[in-house]
């Protein structure tokens, strides 16, 4: 009886170590400190990303002895009619105020989907500047890897959200930045 008490011990303590180094890994990316964060950090370093076309920076923030990148866009396109390489579009609009238009709807209807986003100066150009997700796998990557959006850590639930996401943001979202 002593040995099956013991095992049992062992069990609920392997559970709570697990479920303790799951909420650690578990990164919040919605807060009123990571806006402040985003506000007031010193910027030690900002790089090229190499992937997208409005030249994003991936910035590293340091403040109070914490440490975190994020993503800086200073793109504020607008046009009445642009022709790209996938035809003509009218109303045309890129702008970094719609990734901060987009974590404020976010936060407003709780989805909890967008990371924190603040707007702020670097190298003399005013920006979006985003809370980097360190645990996010970028589209190329995941189609390279040949995985399923629905299988592949989104799960259904999430794949909703991230559509409903981008309906509002290339409606709503940018109907509101271009008025």
């Amino acid at each position: 009886m002593k040995t099956h008490r013991t095992w049992l011990y062992v069990l609920v303590l392997f559970s709570l170590a697990a479920t303790a180094v799951a909420q650690v890994r578990a990164q919040i990316i919605q807060s009123d400190e990571l806006e402040t964060f985003l506000q007031k950090a010193r910027i030690s370093r900002g790089n090229d990303i190499a992937l997208g076309v409005t030249l994003p920076k991936r910035l590293t923030l340091e403040l109070n002895g914490e440490k975190h990148l994020a993503a800086f866009k200073s793109i504020d396109e607008f046009a009445a009619v642009k022709k790209t390489d996938g035809g003509t579009e009218a109303n045309f609009q890129d702008s970094y105020m719609t990734e901060i238009a987009a974590y404020e709807v976010d936060k407003i209807i709780g989805l909890g989907m967008v990371p924190t986003t603040v707007e702020r100066s670097f190298e003399g150009k005013r920006g979006s500047v985003q809370f980097w997700v360190d645990s996010i796998m970028d589209e190329g990557a995941r189609f390279q890897k040949k995985l399923n959006q629905r299988t592949h850590s989104v799960g259904i639930t999430n794949g909703k959200k991230i559509r409903c996401s981008k309906n509002l943001s290339t409606t709503w979202i940018g109907t509101a930045a271009t008025s």
